[in-house]
């Protein structure tokens, strides 16, 4: 009868435990999805992928380690940590386009009204900025 009890006791331990693990990594997921989507972005959102040379592709680090893999765009826009234009894509410094597309397909070359300088920037967000962004 004891070795019916301990067994009976572990096997509520284990399921308590595995209980709380699984509790645990829901919140975990649930409070990581709705964290993504609480930022505001003016461009630039998950799972971008970028285009050959990585302009507009996700990221989120200033230091722009998400960008380092690419073979140009090496650069993330949260960079400039601007509130009121919070983006969040791999860029590159570019010279105004005189006839060729340096910063490649579906990307411009557009001055930033802020710093004055100019970088590739994917296409929608030029020509059809979310709500209330101005790049």
């Amino acid at each position: 009868m004891t070795h019916v009890r301990t067994s009976t006791l572990i096997s509520l331990a284990c399921f308590g435990f595995l209980t709380v693990a699984v509790v645990a990594c829901t919140k975990e997921e649930v409070t990581n999805d709705a964290g993504d989507m609480a930022t505001r972005s003016c461009c630039g959102k998950p799972g971008d992928p970028g285009n050959s040379l990585g302009v507009g592709k996700y990221c989120t680090s200033a230091a722009g380690v998400e960008c380092r893999t690419n073979s140009s765009a090496t650069i993330c826009s949260q960079l400039l940590q601007d509130p009121s234009r919070p983006t969040y894509f791999c860029t590159q410094q570019c010279a105004p386009d005189a006839g060729t597309n340096t910063c490649g397909d579906g990307a411009k070359c557009t001055m930033d009204k802020g710093t004055q300088q100019w970088g590739c920037v994917p296409t929608p967000c030029v020509d059809t900025p979310a709500p209330g962004c101005m790049l």
